[in-house]
């Protein structure tokens, strides 16, 4: 799959997501690092996708793969895991949709991947958009 076709099969997956700017670059670029992760990746995320439309707000939580954040207020953290990548998207709800915020690799017992190292970012990045700082879909 060349980097046009990814880069297509991408947005088609996150069409139906609000999806911060910062948030489709780190995507990109971990499946452009990741090249033998992509397809698993990308399969996890439809899953994914289809789990967010199927269930409301208050079911998600019961699935693993999803996880509400501790004091942290409406965050929510989408797990994409398999043996070549362990992948997490911080997210919020919106009214009736998701607000992909931030993507990132997390790492077993390296601090710098911690999700305590993201969080700041991905509630600045929520806020720049309610503000009108971001909106692309």
């Amino acid at each position: 799959m060349n980097r046009e076709e990814l880069l297509m099969q991408l947005d088609e997956l996150l069409n139906g997501f609000i999806v911060t700017e910062q948030c489709h670059t780190e995507i990109e670029e971990f499946l452009i690092v990741h090249a033998g992760s992509r397809k698993e990746f990308l399969k996890l995320l439809s899953m994914r996708k289809r789990q967010l439309n199927g269930l409301p707000m208050s079911q998600i939580t019961n699935l693993r793969e999803f996880e509400k954040l501790k004091k942290e207020d409406g965050m929510f953290s989408m797990h994409l895991s398999s043996k070549g990548f362990n992948y997490r998207i911080l997210f919020r709800y919106l009214e009736n949709n998701q607000i992909l915020l931030l993507g990132f690799e997390e790492k077993q017992g390296k601090k710098r991947t911690e999700y305590s190292n993201f969080l700041k970012s991905a509630r600045d990045r929520f806020l720049n958009y309610t503000k009108g700082d971001d909106h692309n879909e």
